[in-house]
């Protein structure tokens, strides 16, 4: 996967890169993913190596106001540039640009629809760091913030020499020398208001990168801390990847949510069928176990017709109920009802059938890691060539999905976002429309 698809980069994107372990080669793989589609400009807000000005394919010194003027005036509506202030001496490093100089390229850049890069502090190719007092240095309107360290910082030391300011990062994770960097210490670091979250804009989303994750054994301990990591919410996704491999991303960690639809009437089964007893527990509990149990979260039932007695079977359920009064006109309601209730919270939505007590906890869980290697943006299990339920949408289909009507589902957008297949058996294609059903089953 492309970085620059786990990052949900689009045009008009501003993205400060922080931390170690790949700033800029964060930069170089993103300008050259995207700089043939748009324009792509790099710079810095602190200082940047001297080799570096391979970033991008044009360097331009900005020392005067009236230089910005000339050069932005002779960019073209694609490719890539980087813009840096004098180089100084005898550091041999580029200064970053003044702020005013800086901002006045972030507004012709998001004018042109183009993207910012900012490497917005230093890290001195070390694996793990921790900010100075002065840093990071992170403009008020970037839309974006990256932390980055490397998987293999986990068992350095603070005094080693991968480790830079290694005092603060000790007093940060609240170790002494000699001690080894554990995964609880590469979480508390990021998850830190000083550390990896410091001076980040409330307004930016942040999404973290995982580098050098390349061996099982370091992909194992990327998920562990990914897991961890996830539970800040503060945090959008967690990204795994090598930033030097052929394919830099194996993994995007997003929040995904689900939403049990479980309003309709039940017309054709005579009752109220999501009550009714399947292998000793109503339908609708069983259902819900099984979301609980794939511990997808978070989660949301839609409850419509007969309210308080269906929500009575799963009132002791560690699971929200939100009610659709309008469920009479049809499963589009209670769909966006749903996925106005966590959107705001995940970046996919797994739809869940209330009458489909058959699916196994696994299958949620294989719908989700196959989003995670592929941000895909419609998932559906397959039973031959049948599509069946649970889907999983991703969150680029939100706004199609709330602009549905009448009794269409989210399969309405198959045709526009062609479903990636996960192969399943049958459980996927039965629901429960009939006593006849429920008996068969039985």
């Amino acid at each position: 996967m492309e970085l620059s698809r786990a990052l949900r980069l689009q045009g008009g994107d501003i993205v400060a890169f922080v931390g170690a372990g790949g700033k800029t080669s964060c930069l170089r793989r993103i300008t050259s993913e995207l700089s043939k589609q748009m324009l792509v400009i790099a710079t810095t807000t602190t200082k940047l190596a001297e080799h570096d000005i391979s970033l991008a394919s044009s360097h331009h010194v900005i020392d005067r106001p009236d230089d910005l003027d000339r050069v932005l005036a002779s960019l073209a509506p694609h490719g890539s540039a980087l813009f840096t202030g004098p180089k100084i001496e005898p550091e041999g490093k580029w200064r970053g640009l003044t702020p005013a100089d800086l901002g006045r390229l972030i507004t012709f850049t998001k004018a042109k629809a183009g993207i910012v890069l900012i490497e917005a502090d230093g890290a001195r190719g070390a694996k793990i760091k921790a900010p100075a007092a002065h840093e990071p240095v992170i403009p008020a309107d970037v839309t974006l913030v990256v932390p980055l360290l490397r998987i293999d910082a986990l068992g350095l030391r603070p005094e080693d020499a991968q480790v830079h300011r290694p005092e603060q990062v000790a007093k940060l994770l609240g170790i002494e020398p000699g001690q080894p960097i554990l995964l609880d210490h590469l979480a508390g670091l990021i998850t830190h208001a000083e550390g990896g979250l410091k001076n980040i804009p409330e307004s930016a989303v942040v999404r973290v990168f995982i580098n050098a994750v390349e061996s099982s054994e370091r992909k194992t301990a990327a998920q562990a801390l990914a897991q961890r990591l996830h539970e800040e919410t503060r945090i959008h996704s967690v990204i795994l990847g090598a930033l030097l491999a052929a394919d830099p991303v194996l993994e995007v960690w997003g929040r995904t949510g689900v939403v049990v639809l479980a309003a309709g009437g039940s017309e054709r089964f005579g009752g109220v069928k999501l009550l009714q007893s399947w292998r000793g527990r109503p339908i609708l509990r069983q259902v819900v176990e099984t979301v609980l149990a794939s511990a997808v979260h978070p989660a949301v039932v839609v409850l419509g017709a007969h309210y308080e007695q269906v929500k009575a079977s799963i009132a002791d359920l560690p699971i929200r109920c939100v009610e659709n009064a309008r469920w009479k006109e049809g499963q589009s309601s209670s769909l966006k009802i749903g996925l106005e209730s966590i959107q705001d919270q995940c970046e996919a939505v797994l739809f869940v059938l209330g009458d489909m007590p058959d699916v196994d906890h696994e299958l949620l869980r294989i719908l989700v890691d196959a989003h995670r290697k592929s941000l895909h943006s419609v998932i559906a299990p397959a039973a031959g060539d049948r599509w069946g339920n649970p889907v999983l949408f991703d969150q680029r289909t939100f706004d199609e999905l709330l602009s549905l009507s009448g009794d269409r589902g989210g399969r309405a957008l198959f045709e526009r976002f062609p479903p990636f297949s996960v192969p399943a058996d049958k459980s996927v294609l039965f629901d429960i429309d009939s006593p006849e059903d429920l008996n068969s089953a039985s």
